[in-house]
């Protein structure tokens, strides 16, 4: 785990919207980057000087589930938060920890129940093509469902940016009712997610966006909706029209549609430069 150049653009991103203060670091961050600091004074080897000099950081402490890199707690993240650690920190940040955790469900409802109301959890983690990297790679979906209003959180914001490339990111938009937010791509991504905590909530219900739609939709209402997911239900269940339609359909989507590219509707390129970091 540790600090890169997109990670630390990502965190003086998220520094401008919301104070750092108290911050808590999954894992004990080591620095990957120093080089590119601006006035390269950061001498140790780990992340809390940088935080509190670039982040305005108050205080910065870290959790690890072994002592061997000096963590200033020590608790298995798969395991229930103890309570002494409930809602003690404005800012979680989680500079690629969470892929190493078997129980995800539970690590980031821990995540969660560090924060205070008001505070901010941040995400860097892989995306597509990191497969053994960790246990998992994820999907922009999951945290838009995590990071809800029904979950006590708002102004969920995902980006996409490719490890070997510093200077670009695409932003991700939130999914519609019916649409999945698909990514494809040929060189190692990661996800950068912040949202905000408004309210404590007791546990997270997580469903996917497009499948809730589907639940919950009057198939019998006649309008456009009801007409498109008609349609497609009786393409699936017309074998030739299946077998015709289906190949054009995932060539057109996969090979031209969902890399990642300003082709893709729901990616949007920015500049890193235009952030004025």
């Amino acid at each position: 785990m540790g600090i890169g150049i997109n990670e630390f653009n990502f965190l003086k991103y998220s520094s401008k919207k919301n104070k750092f203060n108290k911050t808590i670091t999954i894992g004990r961050q080591q620095l990957y980057f120093k080089k590119n600091i601006p006035d390269n004074k950061i001498s140790p080897q780990y992340c809390e000087e940088l935080f509190k000099k670039y982040l305005l950081a108050t205080d910065v402490d870290s959790i690890d589930n072994s002592s061997y890199e000096g963590a200033t707690f020590i608790h298995d993240m798969n395991e229930p938060l103890p309570k002494h650690l409930v809602s003690c920190y404005d800012t979680v940040y989680d500079g690629g920890a969470l892929e190493h955790i078997f129980n995800i469900s539970q690590a980031i409802e821990n995540f969660s129940k560090l924060l205070r109301p008001g505070g901010v959890v941040i995400h860097c983690v892989p995306a597509n093509n990191l497969c053994g990297h960790g246990f998992y790679q994820f999907s922009p979906e999951l945290f838009f469902s995590i990071y809800s209003k029904e979950n006590g959180y708002s102004n969920c914001e995902i980006f996409l940016a490719k490890v070997s490339n510093s200077k670009v990111w695409y932003k991700v938009s939130k999914p519609t009712n019916k649409i999945r937010n698909t990514i494809r791509s040929n060189v190692e991504i990661q996800i950068l997610v912040r949202a905000e905590k408004n309210i404590n909530k007791a546990r997270f219900i997580v469903q996917q966006s497009d499948y809730k739609y589907q639940w919950n939709i009057d198939v019998n209402k006649d309008d456009s909706s009801s007409k498109k997911l008609k349609l497609k239900n009786y393409i699936k269940e017309n074998k030739v029209l299946y077998k015709i339609i289906y190949p054009m359909y995932r060539y057109y989507f996969w090979n031209i549609l969902a890399w990642v590219s300003n082709m893709n509707p729901m990616l949007k390129k920015i500049y890193i430069s235009d952030f004025d970091l």
